[in-house]
């Protein structure tokens, strides 16, 4: 950390950047401790400063719901080589590729592909 009181993610991104949530637990975050130096989201859901030594559970990302199941409605159970047409065909089968990758996708790549490639 090179600023105190400055808390950052593990993608070095400042913690007030990435989250809109606030939540100190009281006395929190402690003010001129050279230890606690990281931030615990604890039971009562407060953050809380700790020493960066100990060690916890990680916390990666939270959503509050999955992506709208509508969104990739009918790409998984179509059979593309049944399709004579052949430009629908590539279309079907491109289609599956992004479903595929989709499906195996991070939950921010997700939201890039809804909004770029499926919300078009």
């Amino acid at each position: 950390m090179d600023q105190e009181g400055t808390f950052l993610t593990a993608l070095g991104n400042s913690l007030s950047y990435c989250s809109r949530y606030r939540a100190w637990a009281p006395g929190h975050p402690l003010k001129n401790d050279d230890v606690q130096d990281c931030v615990v989201l604890d039971s009562s859901r407060m953050w809380r400063t700790v020493d960066c030594r100990r060690p916890f559970p990680a916390l990666c990302e939270l959503y509050p719901e999955k992506p709208p199941d509508d969104i990739l409605r009918g790409f998984t159970d179509v059979d593309c080589e049944s399709i004579k047409n052949n430009a629908k065909k590539i279309i079907c089968v491109r289609q599956k590729k992004l479903y595929e990758i989709y499906k195996n996708s991070s939950r921010a790549d997700k939201c890039a592909l809804e909004n770029g490639i499926f919300g078009e």
